[in-house]
């Protein structure tokens, strides 16, 4: 179907900017709400050593990250936007 095709686009299209460049930092704002990375438009211009290796940096400075978001958990309230956002974070960190 159309919405399947679409679908699959989009995650190839993902893919594929995960791994030809670096994300870019997320925006720093002065509130404490989590805002993912954003996913670079254009090619990398590392060779595959330098890709590995910041894959393998990525990965470490995403471990260590989520090391750190479980040491400060909030409380499990279901309509604290403070449990949302830690949700959300939590998900996005281990997704990557």
């Amino acid at each position: 179907s159309k919405e399947e095709m679409l679908s699959w686009i989009l995650r190839i299209n993902l893919v594929a900017a995960i791994f030809s460049a670096p994300a870019f930092p997320a925006a720093i704002c002065s509130m404490k709400k989590f805002c993912r990375p954003l996913l670079p438009s254009s090619m990398t211009k590392l060779c595959q050593e330098e890709q590995l290796r910041s894959h393998e940096n990525k990965m470490k400075q995403i471990a260590d990250e989520l090391a750190e978001h479980k040491l400060h958990p909030v409380e499990k309230s279901l309509k604290s936007k403070e449990a949302e956002e830690y949700r959300l974070k939590e998900h996005y960190l281990i997704f990557e």
